[in-house]
Parts: C-alpha cells; structure tokens; sequence
C-alpha cells in the first residue's frame, strides 16, 4: 500500500492493487530518473514506476447499496418495500449483501455494518455480506460505510430496516385480544354479580310484599276474631230484646250488657292502634293493680244473657288467698272473654261453667271448666297454632283458638 501526498489539495490518496500498485516490499527512498517526470522505487517484487503526473478525482468516494437480502438462505428482495422488511420470529439466519459502486471496480474496501436496534452494534469487515444470524423480535436499521482513498469513510448510508415480528402469543393483537377476553369476562362477571343482587333484592321485595300481605291477612282474621265475641254478645242481646224475650225489668240489665261490650270492642280496637308495636317487639304492657275476683266476675257478667240463652250456670271457685293482682286489664279480658265465649258455644244446653281461681308457687292461675265435648280429639301439639280446628267424634267442629298472653 502506498500513500500520496497532494500538495495543492493538502490530502493523501491510498494507491492499491487497483491503482497498479500490488503487494511489494518497497525501499524508503525513491530514485529520481533524469530528463522523466517518473519516479523509480525498488521492491521484492519487482521495479515499480510512478507518474509524477497523475491526476487523483475528489470525489471519488462509491455509492453503496443493497445487493441482496436473504431469509433462510432465500432472496426477499421483492418482499422489500421503503427499504423495509418484515420477518417472522422463528428465521434461523438472515444476512444483507451490499455492493459499492463506483469507476473502479476493482477496489478492495474495508466495510463498517452500524446496527440499530435492540441490539445495537458495529462492526468493520472487508466482506460485502453481514451475516445477522437469529434476531430477536423487535425492529433493526441497517446502515453501511466504507473506506475512500483519502483514508476517510464515507457517510453511512442505510440499507435496510429489519422488523422481525414477535410469536403470536406476544404480538400486540393476542395481548390486545387477551386484554379484550378479560375485560369482558371481567365484564360479564361483573353483570352477573349486579344481576344476582337486583334478582336478590326484587326476591327479597317479593317475600316482603308476601310477609306483608300475610301479615295484613293475620291481622284482618284477628280483628275480626277478637270483635266476633262482643258482637255475638251484643247481638244475642238486642236479638231478645226485639223478638220481646225479655220482661220488661230485664232490659237495663241487657242494655247494660251491650254496652259492657261495646266498651269492649273499644279497647280492642285501642290494642288494634298498638299492633305496629307489636310487630317490632315493642308491645307494651299497661300493667296496674285489680281485686282479682271482682274483675272476673265483672267480666263473666257480661255473658250472662247469652249463658241465660242455653239456660247454662255460670259458678264461680275461688282462692281466698288471691287478692289484688297487677296485670293489664284490656288484653286479659279479651283472653278471658274468649275463653268464655267457647265454653258457651261447645257446651250444652243445662250445663255449668266453672270459673276458678289458683295460686301456685309462680304463677296466679285463672281457669275456666266446662261440660263441652273437651279436647279428646284434638291434636295437643297444635293447641296454641293460631285457629286450629278438630273433630268430633260426632263430626263437630272444635275450635282452638291461640290467646295473647297478659
């Protein structure tokens, strides 16, 4: 390799084999020939001669391009579009070829391959092929620069961009597709999550529409069940008095009864105005102090017409030790009056009732004894369930009716 000094230009120039000058060991000074413009230099391989007059161009640096690119060891230059290329991720070796052009073809030129990317490298070669092997996903810009004879290199120029797609599981439409999936599952889970609650909440509104309609029916059949035994009174009553069944002495004494009984069904209806309480556990109880026996027997009197009716005996028993009790007068007397009004209705004609008094170590009892048909065919374990029926061995109906405590 020799290298020329250009005066007027201020610049080398490498002269090589496609200059004329081949490898050869040359001595350091030349040896001017006389009347020439040549210079004469000694080597192992020979004299070589060197025209003084020999014009070396600026602007000869080569124009690079692309040759080739191939996949797998095929060519892809048709697959090439804007100097892009796509390839998939599985290649085992794709390499690019390029070529410099330029008046002498026969110049050797040291090549430098710049690679942008994931991966990004340089590297200096005198082969006209890079050979990129297996890429991994991602996108690669390919630029190339040789050698001039001024000993500078040329501006890069770029050859290729190389996209090599991701597998198919971590492409950006299965992620996308996968983000998708999940947010409708998500979605879907999430509607049926809302849709359970709204169908919870309108079964809930169901059983509460039905709770509350039972709760209207209970109620009507209670009033009505509580009412039905100072309106039989009442009715018995007024009956006699206009069919002309009563002397004429008697009727105080049945008016006087009648309105004992419209008293009565006012106090019902006083505990009807506190049943919202009830419902909620806040039933409230107007305990006071009564002489127990004058209290029953005040209540008793007022069956007295329709006991008088059936021709039935009214008696009473009582503890002399029982005095004045403390309970809630009201909602006693509606439990004794219904004790009262079935003892009348299942006994028969001429017969007694008992009305008695007990006290016990707990408890202060009041208990009324009759001679109706009794409670042989009646289940037990149904007693207190709320107007339960039996029968008869005659086939009579016997009513059991389940009584608020007092």
């Amino acid at each position: 390799m020799l290298f020329a000094y250009v005066i007027k230009e201020k610049r080398f120039v490498i002269l090589d084999e496609s200059d004329g000058m081949p490898f050869n060991e040359l001595i350091f000074t030349p040896i001017p020939v006389l009347h020439t413009k040549n210079l004469y230099m000694g080597g192992t391989m020979g004299l070589v001669r060197i025209n003084t007059d020999l014009v070396f161009e600026n602007n000869s640096s080569p124009i690079l391009k692309l040759l080739d690119a191939k996949l797998n060891g095929k060519s892809t230059l048709e697959q090439i579009k804007d100097k892009r290329i796509s390839i998939p991720w599985n290649h085992s070796s794709f390499n690019v070829k390029v070529i410099a052009d330029e008046k002498s073809s026969f110049r050797k030129h040291l090549f430098r391959y710049t690679i942008e990317g994931k991966n990004a490298m340089e590297l200096d070669s005198y082969l006209h092929t890079l050979e990129l092997g297996r890429l991994a996903p991602g996108e690669y810009t390919i630029s190339v620069s040789c050698d001039t004879p001024n000993g500078e290199w040329t501006q890069p120029a770029e050859l290729l961009t190389i996209v090599v797609s991701p597998p198919w599981w971590k492409s950006t439409w299965f992620i996308l597709s996968c983000v998708f999936l999940v947010l409708c599952a998500g979605g879907a889970v999430f509607y049926t999550l809302i849709k359970k609650k709204e169908n919870r909440l309108k079964q809930k509104m169901r059983e509460h529409e039905k709770k509350t309609y039972e709760e209207k029916i209970r109620f009507l059949i209670n009033i009505s069940h509580e009412l039905r035994t100072p309106l039989t009174l009442i009715y018995a009553s007024l009956k006699r008095l206009l069919n002309g069944e009563v002397k004429q002495t008697e009727i105080p004494e049945y008016l006087h009864s009648a309105y004992k009984q419209a008293d009565q069904m006012k106090d019902i209806i006083n505990i009807v105005l506190d049943a919202r309480r009830m419902e909620v556990g806040q039933e409230v109880l107007r305990i006071s102090s009564h002489p127990l026996h004058e209290w029953v027997k005040e209540v008793a009197d007022t069956f007295q017409t329709a006991s008088k009716a059936k021709n039935i005996e009214i008696s009473y028993s009582f503890d002399e030790q029982i005095q004045s009790v403390a309970y809630d007068d009201t909602k006693c007397k509606v439990v004794l009056s219904n004790l009262l009004m079935n003892a009348l209705k299942y006994s028969p004609n001429n017969s007694r009732i008992l009305i008695k008094t007990l006290r016990t170590d707990e408890s202060i009892q009041v208990l009324v004894q009759d001679q109706g048909i009794g409670l042989e065919h009646v289940d037990i374990t149904k007693l207190f369930t709320r107007f339960y029926q039996g029968k008869h061995s005659q086939e009579e109906v016997v009513s059991v009716y389940h009584m608020p405590r007092c």
